[in-house]
């Protein structure tokens, strides 16, 4: 499990998601009014207010403390009441077969797969889905510049997508593989473009949540300065999402 240091270094690495995704899954009915899921790994509870104010039941897997507070306090805000509770993805506590979705919104290359797998399988009622969500940086003049300087630095690092081994679909291939093993079958998958706008420090601050580095820091605002000087930045992503089927 990825641990987060505050509410903002956990909003700076997720504040790109495209809400659009979850209509996507509403129209295709993969998420429907009469469901009941959990978002795993709900951190502030982007994805399980979204789905909320939807209609749908969902409540939220979150072990963090303050993130699930600073949830509670959007949810307030909002106008809802969404449970949450502070177990882990990889062992839930819930009842068997009780749950016609789960949901893993940027959270699942963080996980125990070797764990979270047949907890998923476990929770899920005979063909449940299990949703996957990821996003990505897609190469462009200005995530290049920023990864050859983090690679002056630290040359092994990944920041794009287009940097991973073997993949399908956006996520890595043998992902699949042990997916089907658990008898979880791809039903459906799709990908989405989508850009973010940062102001210069935004991007520093974001690059900051991948890799906290004070020269690369200093030579990034250089950069920025020099060859990025208008504002905001206009970024593109990739959002990649797999749904996968109990069998």
């Amino acid at each position: 499990m990825a641990h987060f240091n505050s509410v903002t270094e956990y909003t700076q690495l997720n504040d790109d998601f495209p809400t659009a995704v979850f209509e996507q899954l509403l129209k295709k009915s993969f998420l429907k009014h009469t469901h009941t899921g959990i978002d795993l790994s709900s951190g502030i509870g982007m994805a399980s207010r979204f789905l909320a104010a939807k209609g749908v039941a969902i409540m939220g897997i979150e072990p963090s403390s303050t993130l699930r507070a600073q949830a509670r306090k959007l949810d307030a805000m909002a106008g809802l009441r969404i449970r949450y509770l502070a177990t882990s993805p990889e062992d839930t506590t819930l009842k068997n077969a009780n749950l016609d979705f789960a949901l893993a919104a940027k959270s699942y290359h963080s996980f125990n797969r070797s764990l979270v797998i047949p907890e998923v399988k476990r929770i899920l009622k005979p063909y449940g889905h299990f949703i996957v969500i990821d996003s990505d940086l897609i190469k462009s003049s200005l995530v290049t510049a920023t990864l050859e300087l983090i690679r002056q630095y630290s040359p092994h690092i990944k920041l794009a997508d287009s940097d991973a081994n073997e993949s399908l679909y956006g996520f890595p291939t043998e992902w699949f593989g042990e997916w089907n093993t658990h008898n979880l079958y791809m039903a459906d998958h799709w990908q989405c473009k989508y850009t973010v706008s940062f102001s210069h420090q935004g991007w520093r601050e974001k690059i900051k949540t991948l890799f906290n580095h004070e020269e690369v820091d200093r030579d990034l605002a250089k950069i920025l300065k020099q060859s990025y000087p208008q504002q905001p930045l206009i970024v593109p992503y990739v959002c990649s999402i797999v749904v996968l089927q109990n069998i």
